[in-house]
C-alpha cells in the first residue's frame, strides 16, 4: 500500500494518534513494597478493569499518579501512612502498571476514581501527582468526597485545546501528522483537555498544591494560577527536587500527612518553602 495514498496515510495517522496518546507500560509492573500485604481488587470500569489496593482499617487516603508512572510512585508516602495507622487506597491508572483498562482522558479517569471510593471507602483525604492532579479535579467535581486534598506538580492545559492535538502540531509536518490533526479535529467525541481553572473556584475541599520551582515537566506556575483560583488553597513550593523526586522526598512526604491529617493547619500557614 502507498503511504501517501489516502488509506496510507490515515493507517499511519491513526498509529500516530495511538502512540502519542497511549501511555508506555513496563515491561513488568512493579508494586510498592508495603501493598504486598494489602488487600486488592479490581474496579469495573467501561474500558476494562482497573486494579487497586486498600491497606489499613478505617477512613483512608486515596492515592493517585501520573503519566507512565505506578503504585510504586507512593512507597515512601505509604510508608508514613502506614506508621501511623492511617489507611491507604491506591490504583494504577486505567493504561498503567497492572491495570487492563484503556485510559480515557481525566473525565473517564475521574469516574474511576469515584467507582473505587464507593467500592474501597471510606476515602477522606487524596493525593495526587501531576496528570493525576487533573483527574482528582474532575473527580471532586464528578462528586468525591474528601475533606481534604493535596495536589503535586500538576500539569495545566489551556483552556479550549486538546492535549493530543498539540502534541502533534509540536512535531514536524509529515503529511502523516498533517492527516492525523485533521482526524482529531474531526472527531467530535474526542474528550478536550480539562479546563481546571474554570473547575477549582467551585470547589470547597481544603487543597494544598505541592511543586518544585525547577519543575522540568510541568512549570510551578500551575500551581500557582490553580491555588490562586481555588478557595482558600495553600502553594508549598521547593527548590531542586524536580517533578518526581519531589513526592519521594521525606520532609514533603511529612508536610503531606501533616496536611493530610490536619496537624499543621491551612491556608498561609502553610508559607512557601525555596
Amino acid at each position: 500500500m502507498d503511504s501517501n495514498s489516502p488509506a496510507g496515510l490515515d493507517a499511519e495517522a491513526q498509529a500516530l494518534i495511538e502512540s502519542l496518546s497511549t501511555p508506555r507500560r513496563r515491561a513488568r509492573p512493579r508494586l510498592a513494597a508495603a501493598l504486598r500485604q494489602a488487600e486488592d481488587f479490581e474496579v469495573p470500569t467501561p474500558t476494562g478493569p482497573v486494579a487497586a489496593w486498600r491497606l489499613g482499617e478505617g477512613p483512608a487516603v486515596l492515592m493517585v499518579h501520573g503519566w507512565e508512572d505506578d503504585n510504586a510512585l507512593w512507597g515512601p508516602l505509604i510508608d508514613t501512612f502506614v506508621q501511623y495507622g492511617r489507611a491507604v487506597v491506591v490504583l494504577d491508572l486505567p493504561g498503567h502498571g497492572y491495570s487492563e483498562a484503556r485510559l480515557t482522558g481525566p473525565q473517564g479517569v475521574a469516574a474511576s476514581l469515584c467507582a473505587l471510593a464507593d467500592l474501597a471507602g471510606p476515602v477522606t483525604g487524596a493525593i495526587a501527582h501531576s496528570f493525576g492532579c487533573l483527574c482528582l479535579i474532575a473527580a471532586l467535581q464528578q462528586g468525591l468526597r474528601v475533606d481534604r486534598a493535596a495536589l503535586i506538580a500538576p500539569p495545566l492545559p489551556p483552556p479550549g485545546g486538546r492535549r493530543l492535538e498539540r502534541r502533534l502540531l509540536a512535531l514536524d509536518a509529515s503529511p502523516a501528522q498533517v492527516r492525523a490533526l485533521e482526524m482529531v479535529r474531526r472527531a467530535p467525541d474526542a474528550e478536550p483537555d480539562l479546563d481546571a481553572l474554570s473547575i477549582v473556584p467551585g470547589l470547597s475541599v481544603d487543597a494544598l498544591f505541592l511543586h518544585d520551582l525547577e519543575d522540568e515537566v510541568c512549570p510551578s506556575s500551575n500551581s500557582a494560577q490553580l491555588s490562586a483560583a481555588w478557595p482558600g488553597a495553600a502553594l508549598r513550593c521547593t527548590t531542586g527536587l524536580g517533578h518526581r523526586d519531589l513526592v519521594q522526598d521525606q520532609d514533603q512526604i511529612d508536610a503531606l500527612f501533616a496536611f493530610i491529617e490536619g496537624l499543621g493547619g491551612s491556608g498561609d500557614a502553610w508559607g512557601r518553602l525555596a
